[in-house]
């Protein structure tokens, strides 16, 4: 597992965080995305354990679409809100955000490689109004 250009999290400072994964990488069961998230927390030095409903950072999977079956492209998005209870309710145009790709290679390893802004600014048309902060 490695993280290309890290941006890691200062303890305490509440973000958006998007993971982009590829839906035939991730589509051996419906709990497969957690490999994606436990990644991603590995690679900035944070633990699962700290992810969840009642923990530090919560995430929101997006569920599958039926087009994504039978296209290998095909992407799906989890978002992560990082440190919920440091901020009640933020404003999602101040808040940062940051948008990365987790990748699977053949041999089972995560690559998780941070993707440009322009990424971000397309995935946040619908992670923005589809999930409110820190909750289901």
């Amino acid at each position: 597992m490695s993280l290309n250009d890290p941006a890691p999290v200062n303890d305490g400072e509440p973000k958006r965080v998007i993971l982009r994964l590829r839906y035939n990488e991730f589509e051996d069961d419906d709990s497969s995305h957690t490999d994606a998230i436990e990644a991603y927390l590995k690679a900035i030095g944070r633990g699962m354990d700290e992810c969840g409903p009642l923990g530090r950072h919560f995430p929101h999977v997006e569920m599958r679409q039926e087009y994504m079956e039978n296209n290998p492209r095909a992407s799906f998005h989890v978002t992560l809100d990082m440190e919920v209870h440091a901020i009640r309710e933020p404003d999602m145009n101040k808040l940062p955000h940051e948008i990365y790709r987790v990748r699977r290679g053949t041999d089972g390893t995560l690559t998780v490689s941070r993707l440009p802004d322009t990424w971000l600014l397309q995935a946040r048309q619908f992670t923005d109004n589809m999930y409110a902060w820190g909750k289901f």
